[in-house]
């Protein structure tokens, strides 16, 4: 019998007869030993055998052996010779021998191949030898020395092999030598990307020179030109205002620190207040001419002549011996 390196579920049959007469058919038996010895191994005890009756009535004194241990050859070699010695204490003991191969063909991997039977496979070794680790994530290196039995030819390209496509899927190709295209698509490529990098690189440069004014968070910022400016501000305005302010439409919330501009912007939004009323010019001059009259001779005391007293002149000068009356 042969059975393959690996496999764990084949079963051999044995004969179990009388110890006494070697002949009478054994049924019913259980509690079986079982030793194994492969390529001249020692004798190893099965741990768990598992021995079944095939058929008491039809098949007496024929049981079944599961192989289920040390069941994988050794390396290198392709066939090994499996011993095993069967006991129990009501049969004569039974030896057995069968063939642990290995087959050439991996057990449970597919070999898929196309409709005109070309296989598919890894590539492990190329001419004997392992492919380069690719320099390109996920795409073989491999220096290709040979293509249909040709040499190669010297690439026109470094690092790109020259191989005449002669067919693709099947069918005879239009398409020119791999490495002529891919010359091709190189220069045309170069040349179009040297022109657009350039381009980039000049608008990239302009833009550096922009925003290197502007500084790191806007502190290049410190003196802003905008001249006819229509925009709205939101927020505060701190810092200085220099200049003049031709004017200001709508209100003005707050004006801090006391500076010609900031009187001409209140000013301006007062005098541009619903609520305002022009001040009688004419009548202010001629208060002004009457308080001109008024003589300070102590400090904010008006020095007064009095002449008359409930329209009777005032009489005497006000002192002891000329007290005043009227």
């Amino acid at each position: 019998m042969r059975i393959p390196s690996g496999v764990t579920d084949q079963f051999i049959y044995f004969v179990a007869v009388d110890p006494t007469d070697l002949k009478t058919r054994e049924t019913g038996l259980t509690g079986f030993t079982v030793y194994r010895s492969r390529d001249g191994g020692a004798a190893v005890a099965y741990t768990t055998p598992t021995v079944n009756e095939t058929d008491s009535t039809n098949m007496p004194g024929v049981y079944e052996l599961l192989v289920d241990e040390d069941m994988t050859i050794a390396a290198g070699n392709d066939s090994e010779e499996v011993c095993l010695h069967i006991t129990q204490a009501s049969m004569a003991p039974v030896t057995r021998v069968f063939e642990l191969y290995r087959r050439t063909v991996t057990a449970g991997n597919t070999h898929t191949v196309d409709a005109t039977g070309n296989g598919a496979a890894d590539v492990t070794e190329w001419l004997g030898t392992a492919p380069a680790t690719p320099t390109v994530a996920g795409v073989p290196e491999v220096d290709l020395t040979h293509w249909l039995g040709t040499a190669a030819a010297t690439p026109t390209v470094a690092g790109v092999p020259e191989v005449d496509l002669t067919h693709v899927a099947g069918s005879t190709s239009s398409v020119s030598p791999l490495a002529t295209n891919v010359a091709a698509i190189l220069v045309d490529t170069g040349t179009t990307l040297d022109a657009a990098l350039a381009v980039v690189d000049a608008n990239v440069d302009a833009i550096l020179v922009d925003t290197a004014e502007i500084g790191v968070a806007g502190a290049g910022l410190t003196n802003i030109n905008l001249p006819n400016q229509t925009m709205d501000i939101v927020g505060n305005i701190t810092g200085n205002l220099s200049g003049s302010v031709g004017s200001v439409t709508g209100a003005v919330g707050s004006v801090t620190g006391l500076t010609a501009a900031n009187l001409d912007v209140a000013v301006s939004t007062r005098l541009a207040s619903a609520s305002y009323t022009t001040p009688d010019n004419a009548g202010i001059a001629a208060i002004q001419a009457k308080t001109d009259q008024l003589t300070f001779f102590v400090a904010n005391r008006v020095d007064v002549n009095v002449l008359l007293m409930n329209s009777a002149a005032v009489l005497g000068n006000g002192t002891a011996g000329d007290l005043w009356r009227g």
